[in-house]
């Protein structure tokens, strides 16, 4: 870092795991909740402000943790499964190409530890968006770099 004020340390709350300079890119690429701290030489005043930073980020995981709690405590019967598929989908019948994905994800392998609870429907939500369809140039763009309304929207739904 440069200790004339023309770098910052960032601090950013993300669900994104950064092992790299594209995964860190998709990190930052929303800029709700970012805090940086420009470097000058007398840095010890900005460590409060860094601990501050840190703090809203405990708030971020703690936000997260009481979501994922309330969802996966949240028992739901597989007619209610299959109502929120058929409601999410827009479909109202079994017939329909998406429901049916839905319906076999939920039940894979992957989802097992959750079946029954919101927290399933919602990871089955996830997974589809994410890892259902091949990966082509498009799509893994979309994937890396697109928006979460499909998630965010499920999410809203069972909440």
């Amino acid at each position: 870092m440069a200790n004339d004020g023309t770098m910052a340390m960032t601090v950013k709350p993300t669900p994104v795991r950064v092992v790299c300079q594209n995964t860190l890119n998709i990190a930052l690429k929303d800029t709700a909740g970012i805090y940086r701290i420009k470097h000058f030489a007398n840095y010890s005043r900005k460590m409060d402000e860094a601990v501050m930073a840190l703090k809203q980020v405990d708030t971020f995981v703690g936000q997260m943790r009481d979501t994922a709690e309330r969802l996966l405590s949240r028992k739901m019967m597989w007619a209610e499964v299959q109502d929120f598929f058929r409601t999410f989908t827009n479909s109202q019948d079994e017939d329909n190409a998406k429901f049916e994905r839905l319906v076999e994800y939920y039940n894979s392998e992957t989802q097992s530890n959750a079946i029954g609870t919101a927290w399933g429907v919602f990871n089955t939500i996830v997974e589809v968006a994410d890892f259902a369809k091949p990966a082509t140039e498009k799509t893994a763009i979309r994937q890396l770099f697109g928006t979460n309304d499909v998630k965010q929207r499920a999410l809203a739904m069972l909440s």
